[in-house]
């Protein structure tokens, strides 16, 4: 298993301590010192570190190198994270590729999506393509079918 956040403290530290747990994962942070100079190294639990130059260079990166996405619930950077997961999984049919799995908590993600796909009129198959949970578990059963 790899695991892969954006490596700092909060809800990107509990999801590595708890991938920790599972024997040989490798847990990698994408961190931007320069952005972040007051959050020196990431998080404890990290196997690897990659550091980025930029926002945008930790952004591709984060959802350049994903074959899924579970976007917990979060703050501007992760809405961020979320609608580049979701464009990609758009435009990957374009280029002839299976699109990646997006599961994404209810709240808050459901309604702000649904607000952006009604005040955009994005079509609502492309919506579908991310599957939205309600708790962890849920969270978990969901991937565990994608396997």
């Amino acid at each position: 298993m790899i695991q892969m956040n954006g490596g700092y403290m909060g809800l990107m530290e509990a999801t590595t301590k708890g991938a920790r747990k599972v024997e040989g994962a490798k847990i990698r942070g994408v961190l931007v010192p320069k952005a972040f100079p007051m959050r020196k190294g990431g998080n404890k639990y990290l196997t690897h570190k990659l550091e980025e130059d930029t926002i945008e260079e930790r952004l591709a990166t984060l959802v350049g190198k994903a074959s899924a996405f579970v976007v917990l619930p979060g703050s501007l950077g992760t809405l961020t994270e979320l609608v580049m997961a979701w464009n990609t999984a758009v435009l990957a049919p374009l280029a002839g590729q299976n699109p990646p799995p997006i599961i994404a908590f209810k709240d808050p993600w459901e309604d702000i999506l649904k607000g952006v796909q009604a005040k955009l009129k994005i079509p609502e198959q492309m919506l579908q393509m991310v599957q939205f949970v309600s708790s962890a578990e849920e969270a978990i059963e969901t991937i565990s079918k994608l396997s």
